[in-house]
């Protein structure tokens, strides 16, 4: 990890205030390939930056590193989550305004494993309603991947208003349900759910069809996007099976597959 001392979160910070960003125009072409050749036939993703506090507690310091200075000397680790976060703002900036791309979507993976709710909301949550606000203001959807236990913090994906959280967690890799979502988020945000991946790729077909429908029985299927990612060494018999019960239970339309 990159921070252990006071002095690398200055250092830090100072790598991050000196550095510039430009625009790449041959990228945006590219991006203009790729949404041609795409067509109507699926949705083109550009991907801007996560929450500061998350690089943080996943890549430069470790969650645990990270809370030891967030104690010991706290006006350190907030004066380079605010630098990252000017800067950061500054990407969704250029790329709202320059891609040619509707959708914008960020890995963020906040969880309560993490951060508690009063993390989230001082560190976490002015980032998400600043991306929000930029996005918008350039007609740009704005996705939130987390795919991990947020229902410590859930609601207040609301007052974010972040377009829609991917990869909605079940148990046991999450801690959330469709219901609970519904409740929580009243159609303001767009719940994206998939099946646990360790029930699609080790779960008999029966167990596998159970546990969808266990999913799906009962929610309002014209408000949700459900996602089907099958990891690699998924039996093909278990693969089919979720795209026909999507199908036939729930009249959905299968358009591809795809195989990981």
């Amino acid at each position: 990890m990159l921070l252990k001392t006071p002095e690398d979160y200055d250092t830090l910070a100072w790598l991050f205030e000196h550095h510039r960003y430009e625009i790449d125009e041959s990228a945006i072409a590219e991006c203009q390939r790729r949404l041609d050749l795409i067509g109507d036939d699926g949705i083109l993703y550009v991907n801007p930056p996560a929450s500061a506090i998350m690089d943080a507690v996943r890549s430069w310091a470790g969650i645990q590193e990270f809370v030891f200075a967030l104690y010991d000397f706290p006006e350190k680790v907030e004066n380079l989550l605010a630098i990252v976060t000017e800067r950061y703002c500054e990407q969704y900036e250029l790329i709202s305004r320059t891609t040619p791309a509707e959708v914008l979507v960020f890995w963020d993976d906040a969880t309560t494993s993490l951060l508690s709710r009063d993390m989230f909301i001082k560190y976490s949550l002015p980032n998400l309603k600043r991306y929000a606000e930029i996005s918008h203001r350039h007609d740009k959807i704005l996705v939130n991947h987390t795919c991990g236990k947020i229902q410590g913090f859930a609601d207040l994906y609301v007052s974010a208003e972040q377009d829609a959280i991917d990869w909605l967690a079940v148990p046991p890799a999450g801690d959330m349900s469709l219901s609970l979502a519904e409740q929580m988020w009243q159609g303001k945000v767009t719940p994206m759910i998939t099946p646990d991946p360790v029930v699609v790729r080790y779960g008999t077909p029966e167990e596998v069809r159970a546990h969808l429908v266990g999913m799906l029985d009962g929610a309002d299927i014209s408000r949700i996007i459900v996602l089907l990612p099958c990891p690699q060494g998924t039996p093909i018999e278990n693969a089919r099976l979720l795209a026909q019960t999507l199908a036939e239970r729930y009249g959905t339309r299968l358009e591809g597959a795809l195989l990981w």
